[in-house]
């Protein structure tokens, strides 16, 4: 019997490891054909959103989460329908901010993920290349910081390198004499 481009062999062989195997037996042939094209269709219907939607990337150290993040994360996510974001990995942070986060990357990637309109959050790539997360995650859109300047001069030229049609956008500052990440890192350092 051909089953959604699947042959499976007649007989009465039963240890098929497939969700459509167990259906044809649990519901019959026909009812399980019915279900399993419905299932098709319904998968090809999300498929296709999924496609349609504007996917937001943004990357960040997020040490210490403040308002100012959250609301750069929000101006973000209002930019398209999915927001992803990248957590800084720890030697990233002391590499270019010659300090160690006051949180590590997993404390910081779990705060991230728990930020109810943060679609996805991941740590940042573990190699030489900056821009490999961006040919992973292909966003329609980048986000930056209003004041962000890590990895961004080549960030142009790597969206052309990788055939990227992604605009990149820059975020107004919420209250940045008060809400920036290395004013509210002095307080902490300080003690």
């Amino acid at each position: 019997m051909d089953l959604i481009g699947v042959r499976f062999p007649a007989g009465p062989q039963r240890n098929f490891p497939s969700t459509a195997v167990f259906l044809l037996e649990l519901l019959g042939c026909f009812e399980a054909k019915l279900y399993c094209c419905s299932f098709s269709l319904s998968l090809a219907v999300l498929l296709a959103n999924i496609k349609a939607m504007r996917k937001v990337l943004v990357f960040g150290t997020f040490d210490v989460l403040h308002p100012g993040h959250i609301d750069f994360l929000k101006q973000a996510r209002e930019k398209g329908d999915f927001l992803s974001a990248v957590v800084s990995r720890d030697f990233t942070v002391e590499k270019i901010k010659k300090h160690r986060p006051l949180k590590n990357e997993k404390e910081r990637l779990k705060d991230v993920k728990n930020i109810s309109f943060v679609g996805e959050a991941r740590l940042g790539g573990r190699g030489e290349d900056p821009y490999s997360i961006i040919r992973e995650i292909k966003p329609d859109i980048i986000c930056l910081g209003y004041d962000q300047k890590t990895y961004t001069d080549g960030l142009q030229a790597a969206l052309d390198k990788l055939g990227l049609k992604t605009e990149i956008l820059r975020m107004k500052p919420f209250c940045p004499e008060k809400y920036h990440s290395g004013i509210i890192n002095r307080r902490f350092f300080k003690n």
